[in-house]
């Protein structure tokens, strides 16, 4: 999914129409993922026993999620030096960071949930060892990458919709002062944003020709900002939605049940009917009917995201969507030919 390259650098240039049929199909070429040739676990194992490491205790009550998506991880971390030791914490490359004070990103290989959870972990031991000065401040945070190349275009904007109707509900679990930073902007409060998805949804949704690739990525790209809290920028070059929501910390469990909240949006994505979804979006007005959506979505990870009027924002999503799919222009503010409403030129004419 990722190298040792920044993953959130400048936003591409202006190129030629890319359907998102290219970037879900697989014409990006194959993935670079570690654990093909060896068992990350093992390596991290044989590790820990080499140095003489004790991994950092973790209280973690739920199962590892089980999926077949892959996953990449980036964690900025300042008052840290480049260190041997980092050369043999297998599944972990190194960048350097100008916006950080003497800081490191951590840009993780492609992994499984299992593999991130044991990289994550491993490499949390060994900053806590060799950089007792390591910190997180508010300059750092943490981002993560999901493969969604094998998804279709339709389940890849159900994904987005189903982001956007629990956007204010990831804030909370990750960090809601996140959502006031500039380097993670809401898309529920981007009007633009959100009218060019809905856009891409209906003209995917109301073309059968799916084979043919009906969405356009640099549609989409036009309107998003470049930091926006799911970034898309990436998706021409690896495939990927970034998460930038985490803020750096310590939490590793905290970062275990992002990972788990991301991947279950994922698989809903591909589980839940266009239909259904959308008949969700239109009748969802209920609190049963509000917590019911959530543990379908999450799963056993629901309670990760339980927390008092969790349901005002879930509606205040859902709202938005719906300001954008179901509304029609009224009749009497339709352009006419040159240009001008008919109620402008009433208003004129008096």
């Amino acid at each position: 999914i990722m190298q040792s390259d920044k993953i959130s650098d400048k936003i591409p240039e202006k190129q030629k129409p890319l359907k998102m049929q290219q970037i879900l199909r697989g014409s990006l070429g194959s993935i670079p993922r570690l654990s093909t040739q060896y068992n990350i676990e093992q390596l991290h194992s044989e590790l820990v026993s080499g140095y003489g490491l004790k991994l950092l205790p973790i209280e973690w009550k739920y199962p590892v999620p089980k999926t077949d998506v892959l996953l990449g991880q980036e964690i900025e971390i300042e008052n840290v030096e480049v260190h041997s030791i980092f050369n043999n914490v297998t599944g972990w490359n190194t960048h350097g960071d100008g916006s950080l004070r003497n800081g490191i990103e951590f840009i993780s290989t492609a992994q499984l949930p299992e593999e991130l959870f044991s990289s994550i972990r491993l490499l949390f031991t060994v900053l806590k060892k060799y950089h007792k000065q390591a910190t997180f401040s508010w300059r750092t945070s943490i981002h993560l990458h999901i493969n969604i190349r094998e998804l279709t275009e339709t389940e890849f904007f159900k994904m987005i919709l189903l982001y956007l109707m629990f956007e204010r509900t990831l804030f909370r679990y990750a960090d809601p002062v996140r959502k006031d930073s500039i380097f993670c902007v809401p898309l529920l409060e981007s009007p633009e944003v959100l009218q060019s998805i809905i856009k891409q949804w209906k003209f995917v949704c109301s073309n059968n020709q799916f084979s043919d690739g009906v969405a356009d990525y640099v549609n989409l790209t036009d309107s998003w900002h470049k930091y926006a809290a799911l970034g898309i920028f990436r998706l021409s070059k690896y495939g990927t939605l970034e998460f930038r929501h985490l803020p750096g910390g310590w939490n590793i469990e905290k970062l275990y049940g992002w990972v788990a909240i991301v991947c279950k949006l994922y698989e809903a994505a591909k589980e839940i009917s266009q239909q259904d979804l959308e008949e969700k979006i239109a009748k969802i007005n209920t609190l049963s009917f509000y917590q019911n959506f959530k543990e379908t979505v999450f799963r056993e990870y629901s309670g990760l995201l339980d927390y008092p009027n969790f349901e005002q924002d879930l509606s205040h999503g859902v709202l938005k969507i719906k300001e954008q799919l179901f509304y029609t222009p009224p009749k009497n503010l339709i352009k006419s030919k040159n240009g001008a409403t008919s109620i402008i030129k009433k208003v004129a004419a008096r």
